[in-house]
This record gives structure tokens, sequence and C-alpha cells, in this order.
């Protein structure tokens, strides 16, 4: 299960429940996906499109506190 946590300009972005390790997000655009770290920007598979990855990348930099956050909560429930 993913629940969405944003959508930027068409971007759907989540974090799953039982996911584990890196903080990271998956985002899904026009059937294309990625998964990327939250604390480095770096993309572990997939991708978007060069403007979508520019503007998921800018998102996640500015709201990266709060990910990290939501991660914990998420990921750390029972």
């Amino acid at each position: 299960m993913s629940p969405t946590i944003a959508e930027v300009e068409g971007i759907e972005i989540s974090i799953k429940l039982s996911e584990h390790g890196n903080p990271h997000i998956h985002a899904w655009y026009q059937g294309q996906k990625v998964k990327v770290f939250i604390k480095t920007l770096g993309i572990e598979s997939g991708g978007l499109p060069p403007n979508q990855m520019k503007k998921l990348r800018k998102w996640i930099r500015d709201n990266r506190e709060h990910l990290l956050r939501q991660w914990d909560a998420i990921t750390n429930s029972p």
C-alpha cells in the first residue's frame, strides 16, 4: 500500500508503508515512475522526463525535513 503524500504539477508522490532502508519517495508521472532518495536526491531506479525530475527534486529539497518526518511516521507505524 502506498499512501499518496503529495501531488506536484501532475507528479504523484508516495512513501510505501512497508519500506525500509534509506529514506526515499516513489513518484509517478504519465506512466513513468522513479524512486528518489530524500537526503541525497539520488535516483535508485526509474526516471521521469527532465522537466518533471527538476520540479520533483526542487520540491524534495524544499520539503526535505517534512518528508523525513513523514518517512518516520509512515515506516514506523505498527
